[in-house]
C-alpha cells in the first residue's frame, strides 16, 4: 500500500472516529541523538524521545518531530501522536528539557534549537523515514519553537543548508512574542528565551507554517496571531496560516483544566493564565493536525 493510501485510509478513521479510539498500533520505543554542533551549547548534548511508528509501513514514512511546552513532556503529545499513526506518519517526541521547570528556567529558544533540528537530522537518518518529507509540530513553547525553526537563519546554521523541515505546526505559539521579533523590540525584552534580532524573521525556508490559536487565551489578544500571520507573510519565504478556535483557552487539549502565572500572559505584563480542557476543540486539532501534515508531507 502506497503512503497515499495509507494517509487516505488514515483520514477516514479520523473522520468517523474520536480519539479515545486512537490506542498505539505499534509498541513506543526509546530512541536518542546526539544535537549538532552549535553556538548555543557548550557541547552536544544527548536527547531523548518516544518514536511510534505506523502499524502498516510503506518503504519510506513521512514523519513528525513533536515538541513539549514549557512544562515538559505530558499526554498530549501521545495523542498526536496516536493521530498522526493511523494516518500512516510516524512521529518523534523529544524531551527538551525535564518536567518542573518554568520558563525562568528552562532554556532559551536559541539553546533548544540544536535538540530541534538533531531530531530531524535523527529521523532523517533513519532507512524507513522519507528525509524529504519531516515536519515539526509543538504546544506552547513547542509552538514557538516550530515556528523559529521555519526560518533560514536556524535551518541553515544547524544543518548547513541540507535539510530543511517540510512544514511546521504550532499550537498556541504566544504570537505576541513573533510579533515582537518583526517590530524589532524583542532584543530590548526583559525576557531572556526569545532575544531574537528582527532579521531572523525577514527570511523563511519556504515551507507551510500552520497556527492553531485560541480566541480566549491570556497570553494574547483574540487576534494576535492573525495580526502576527498578516505581517510575517511579508517576509521572504514566508508561507503562514491561522485559525483560531472560538471560545478556547490556552492548552485547550491538554488533559485537564491548569492555572498559573506567567512572566510571559497578558501580552509580557505577566500575571495568571488559564488553561481549560475542551475535548471538543481537542478532537478538532488533532483532525487538523493530521490533515495538515497529510497535505503537507
Amino acid at each position: 500500500m502506497s503512503v497515499g493510501m495509507l494517509i487516505a485510509a488514515g483520514l477516514a478513521v479520523l473522520v468517523s472516529g474520536s480519539i479515545s479510539g486512537w490506542a498505539q498500533d505499534v509498541a513506543p520505543a526509546r530512541v536518542s541523538f546526539t544535537t549538532p554542533p552549535s553556538k548555543y551549547q557548550d557541547a552536544p548534548t544527548t536527547v531523548s524521545g518516544t518514536m511510534n511508528m505506523p502499524a502498516s509501513q510503506a518503504d519510506k514514512l513521512p514523519a513528525v518531530v513533536i515538541l513539549h511546552s514549557s512544562g515538559g513532556v505530558d499526554a498530549r503529545g501521545a495523542a498526536y501522536a496516536a493521530a498522526l499513526n493511523k494516518a500512516g506518519i510516524a512521529t518523534l517526541e523529544i524531551e527538551m528539557f525535564a518536567r518542573g521547570q518554568t520558563v525562568q528556567t528552562h532554556p532559551t529558544v536559541q539553546q533548544n534549537m540544536p535538540h530541534v533540528f538533531g531530531a530531524l537530522e535523527y529521523l532523517a537518518s533513519r532507512p524507513e523515514i522519507d528525509p524529504a518529507r519531516i515536519g515539526v509540530m509543538g504546544f506552547s513553547w513547542g509552538g514557538m519553537l516550530s515556528i523559529v525553526a521555519a526560518t533560514d537563519r536556524f535551518t541553515t546554521e544547524l544543518t548547513q543548508g541540507n535539510r530543511r523541515f517540510k512544514a511546521h505546526l504550532a499550537l498556541y505559539p504566544v504570537c505576541w512574542i513573533h510579533s515582537s521579533v518583526l517590530e524589532g523590540t524583542a532584543m530590548a525584552s526583559p525576557h531572556k528565551f526569545m532575544k531574537l534580532d528582527p532579521d531572523t524573521y525577514m527570511k523563511f525556508t519556504g515551507a507551510p507554517v500552520l497556527i492553531l490559536a485560541a480566541e480566549k487565551d491570556d497570553y494574547d489578544d483574540s487576534d494576535s496571531c492573525a495580526k502576527f500571520v498578516a505581517e510575517a507573510n511579508k517576509s521572504a519565504g514566508a508561507a503562514f496560516t491561522e485559525t483560531t478556535y472560538s471560545g478556547a483557552y490556552h492548552g485547550w487539549d491538554a488533559p485537564r483544566d491548569a492555572q498559573s502565572t506567567s512572566p510571559l500572559a497578558n501580552k509580557g505584563r505577566g500575571g495568571t493564565w488559564r488553561g481549560y480542557a475542551n475535548a471538543e476543540a481537542g478532537e478538532r486539532s488533532r483532525r487538523d493536525a493530521v490533515q495538515f501534515f497529510a497535505k503537507n508531507l
